[in-house]
């Protein structure tokens, strides 16, 4: 009788180790970084020990593989026996009763607590660390062991380690802010999601069309522009010649070049003033459109649709106001 609860209380044991380890790997990749930090500083122990085996995820994640692969094979090579004794005579009974049996732990042991922890993943992993803590120091050796011999494949391979991030991805950092509303003002929040939202918006979203822009033509006279500069309130505008059919962008002028000019200038047109222009495509993210108005210096640009063909112009003014204002759809 004790030897039969001591047997069957060593499976239990194993199941619940397994169905333990399978719900801190569903837990660790749900739950908030940020939110962890700031239990940590507001001086949780356990909050403290979370990061610092997030720090090390990879040593963190070979616990949890070598755990769940001790406990789910000393698990059914326990109940493995209990099978064969009971299909003696029925041998046909066998493998069918260890199809089901596979079947009950992948259930309860690995799919029921993913579920559990993907829904309380911060409160659940900081609750139970401790139980990890104490697992990850037992298995210390093995983890070691693994650990080491996977670095070597990945030293053969050329392939990198996991890295430890503050966030899993964008949507994370979103939800925080959202649900930050003591900390941030509706106006403070409006802005952060503007920046973040920034990488699906696209220059086509915020360029003005070409047909709507004053530009001016490559023969302009000098105070043709000056009259166009001032009616338009404009101290850049774009420089247009016609090419067979159509007309092209040959390249931009500056009011400041000619409102400088010498006293030759008179005889100019804008061709003599043409500055080159920066061409964007209009499939080009506003956050790198903004880095290739600081590399240029630019502050105007010529966006370009399929094909090469102006389409538009954007300026920096309206990369920020993207950024920072409201963008009607």
């Amino acid at each position: 009788m004790n030897h039969e609860l001591m047997h069957w209380t060593s499976v239990a044991g194993w199941l619940l180790v397994s169905f333990f380890l399978s719900g801190m790997e569903a837990g660790v990749f749900a739950l908030s970084r940020l939110r962890v930090r700031q239990r940590a500083r507001a001086g949780s122990g356990n909050a403290r020990r979370l990061l610092a085996y997030m720090d090390r995820p990879e040593d963190f994640l070979w616990a949890i593989l070598v755990g769940n692969t001790v406990a789910n094979f000393s698990a059914v090579a326990l109940i493995w026996q209990d099978l064969q004794g009971w299909a003696k005579g029925r041998e046909w009974t066998l493998w069918p009763m260890l199809l089901a049996t596979g079947l009950a732990i992948y259930l309860v042991c690995e799919l029921l607590p993913k579920r559990l922890f993907q829904r309380m993943p911060n409160r659940l992993c900081l609750l139970l660390l401790p139980v990890f803590a104490a697992i990850h120091w037992m298995l210390s050796p093995a983890v070691f062991l693994v650990g080491r011999f996977a670095q070597g494949l990945l030293w053969v391979t050329g392939d990198r380690a996991l890295s430890s991030r503050l966030f899993a991805n964008r949507d994370e950092l979103k939800a925080l802010i959202q649900s930050s509303t003591g900390e941030l003002s509706k106006t403070e929040r409006s802005l952060i999601n503007r920046v973040i939202d920034a990488q699906n918006l696209t220059l086509s979203r915020v360029a003005k069309p070409l047909d709507s822009v004053q530009t001016i033509t490559a023969s302009a006279t000098l105070e043709e522009i000056r009259d166009l500069c001032r009616r338009e309130g404009r101290t850049r505008m774009p420089v247009w010649s016609s090419r067979g059919a159509g007309r092209r962008i040959e390249g931009i002028v500056s009011l400041k070049d000619v409102l400088y000019s010498d006293p030759d200038g008179q005889r100019k047109t804008a061709r003599d003033w043409l500055r080159p222009a920066l061409f964007l495509e209009d499939s080009l993210r506003i956050e790198e459109a903004l880095r290739a108005f600081q590399r240029s210096g630019e502050h105007l640009a010529i966006v370009r649709g399929p094909g090469g063909v102006e389409v538009g112009i954007v300026t920096l003014s309206d990369v920020l106001g993207a950024l920072f204002l409201e963008v009607q759809s």
